[in-house]
């Protein structure tokens, strides 16, 4: 007994350490029927097209399922099961199963895709079984890249270097990769069901005008930034890792890349080896997600969040701090406009649905996180260091299809007016908290772009 409560007490010392300096995680309370919760606006999630969300999508679902599962059906699927005594449990389709790989395949336009249950789950399973150490294996990542990559290198014991980047200049890594024999992983996790090659374009800056007349008319719309760049066919290009649970509204990813990588992975990726495969409603579930990912109505989802991603930017950098005294005398007015221009760039350069404004320190972005969420209903996420460096931390807000225009005006007007009462404005009216390294930061992205 006195084990456990010993156990427990360190536990317990972590996580008051971890509030105290403002990294506690919570399960946050979600509004419901009887709930006294006032509901929220969703600009947290990553369900960028409102597939998780949709009706339609879901009726489209359970019809497929119900026609695979009839008894003729599903007879003929019986001898794809995984057999008994195989590394892949009974009952459920082994991950190079053409019912989960087809489309992947075809739209990915590569050889060949193993099925996983998440997207940590696939980049665990390409970078742990990867040569490691011992063959001098080394990768280099981007500096801010999701923690699934961090600990597959950290358990495939590989060398790791970072490098930070906004949007991933695919061409240029690829084509340094080639000339130095090196090869490149892909994680496309927000890249699936956002761009694709209907809507190249924009993945350039939203803030700046782009020549139409370079982007000729194309099917293939929402299978990412590689499909949007033509790069699926890239010597260089190792794989790519595709996740459902973002755009796609359901469960799961999938690698894409050579039959030989494929095969390698289901030798070597003890992750894969021994987990469990995904059941067939998941199939169905990725399934109908593509079909409405890569069709007109995907087309049109995207256009609608990326109207919402123009206007937002525009909204915000048309913002200006308030003048203490109006008309403001003329010794002011410099102040005023060097005020509302620190305040404009707070904003950091993306042209992606992922919009992220700085607000240095954990307390005070957990604090305008919370009064958006609590008086207005704005759900927005604070992402605090360590995620990011210190002195960079954010607000992330995530359009999506189905928010509206007005929810955006009204959440960026709320916005600034927090910044400007809690962290931008002292005495004298000048911005007083943005550090050397945030300012450095904003510039090196905006090259990148």
């Amino acid at each position: 007994m006195s084990y456990t409560t010993n156990l427990e007490k360190r536990l317990q010392f972590e996580l008051d350490n971890r509030e105290r300096i403002g990294t506690l995680r919570k399960l946050r309370d979600h509004p419901t029927s009887t709930s006294t919760l006032p509901p929220t606006i969703d600009f947290s999630s990553n369900d960028y097209l409102g597939l998780a969300r949709d009706p339609h999508q879901a009726t489209l679902v359970n019809r497929r399922y119900q026609t695979l599962t009839s008894t003729s059906v599903l007879q003929r699927m019986i001898s794809c099961w995984v057999p008994p005594g195989n590394t892949f449990p009974i009952g459920k389709f082994h991950p190079s199963h053409p019912i989960g790989t087809h489309n992947y395949t075809r739209m990915r336009q590569r050889e060949s895709a193993l099925l996983c249950n998440s997207a940590y789950d696939a980049n665990l399973k390409v970078l742990y079984s990867l040569p490691n150490r011992r063959n001098k294996g080394v990768v280099l990542m981007d500096e801010l890249c999701h923690n699934s990559l961090i600990m597959g290198t950290r358990l495939g014991r590989l060398d790791r270097f970072c490098c930070g980047s906004v949007v991933a200049p695919l061409q240029q890594i690829l084509e340094t990769a080639q000339k130095f024999g090196a090869v490149v992983i892909v994680d496309e996790a927000h890249g699936l069901g956002v761009f694709g090659r209907t809507n190249a374009r924009d993945l350039w800056s939203v803030d700046n005008s782009t020549d139409d007349t370079k982007f000729l008319p194309e099917s293939g719309g929402g299978t990412g930034v590689l499909a949007a760049l033509h790069l699926e066919h890239h010597p260089a290009l190792l794989c790519s890792v595709h996740t459902f649970g973002k755009a796609a509204g359901c469960h799961g990813a999938v690698i894409c890349g050579s039959r030989t990588l494929v095969n390698y992975l289901l030798n070597f990726a003890k992750p894969l080896v021994y987990s469990t495969a995904l059941p067939l409603h998941s199939l169905v579930c990725i399934g109908c997600a593509y079909d409405t990912i890569t069709g007109s109505s995907g087309d049109e989802k995207r256009a609608r969040v990326f109207r919402l991603v123009r206007l937002f930017r525009r909204l915000f950098q048309n913002s200006s701090v308030p003048p203490q005294h109006t008309p403001p005398p003329p010794g002011e007015i410099q102040q005023h406009n060097a005020a509302s221009n620190r305040l404009r760039s707070l904003l950091l350069p993306s042209p992606s649905p992922i919009q992220s404004v700085l607000i240095p320190g954990n307390q005070a972005c957990i604090t305008i996180a919370t009064q958006l969420r609590n008086n207005y209903g704005f759900d927005v996420y604070p992402i605090r260091s360590p995620t990011v460096p210190k002195g960079l931390e954010r607000i992330r807000i995530i359009l999506h299809s189905h928010n509206t225009p007005q929810e955006v005006t009204s959440l960026v007007s709320m916005l600034h007016q927090h910044i400007v009462t809690l962290l931008v404005t002292n005495d004298d009216h000048s911005v007083r908290f943005i550090p050397e390294a945030a300012r450095n930061h904003q510039h090196m992205a905006k090259s990148r772009l």
